[in-house]
C-alpha cells in the first residue's frame, strides 16, 4: 500500500489507515484485517452480524455494503485515487 501512497504521506500513513480502518468500523460494520504481514494483505470482515444488504435480518433502511462496495470499486478503477467531486458524480448516477 505504501506505493500507492505519496513519499510526503508515508510516516503519517499508519495512522491514516488505522483512523479510515476505525471509520469503516463505525460506518459500515467492517473491519479491515491483515491477513499475510509479509504482503501486507487485508481482508474487510463483517463485524456486526450483517446480511448482504448491509442490514441486520429484519431490519428497514438503507443498506450501507452495497454503497462501501460501490465506492471501493470507484476508487480501484480509478487508479486508488480519486478526487471528491467525481466520487458524487458516481454517487449522482445512483
Amino acid at each position: 500500500m505504501l506505493e500507492v501512497v505519496g513519499n510526503d504521506y508515508q510516516d503519517a500513513f499508519p495512522v491514516i489507515f488505522g483512523q479510515a480502518s476505525k471509520c469503516m468500523c463505525l460506518a459500515f460494520g467492517v473491519d479491515v484485517k491483515e491477513v499475510d504481514p509479509s504482503n501486507h494483505s487485508y481482508v474487510l470482515v463483517t463485524v456486526l452480524g450483517l446480511t448482504c444488504g448491509g442490514m441486520p435480518s429484519g431490519e428497514q433502511g438503507m443498506p450501507k455494503i452495497g454503497l462501501l462496495v460501490l465506492l471501493l470499486g470507484v476508487i480501484l478503477l480509478k487508479g486508488d485515487c480519486v478526487p471528491e467531486e467525481e466520487v458524487w458524480e458516481v454517487l449522482g448516477v445512483m
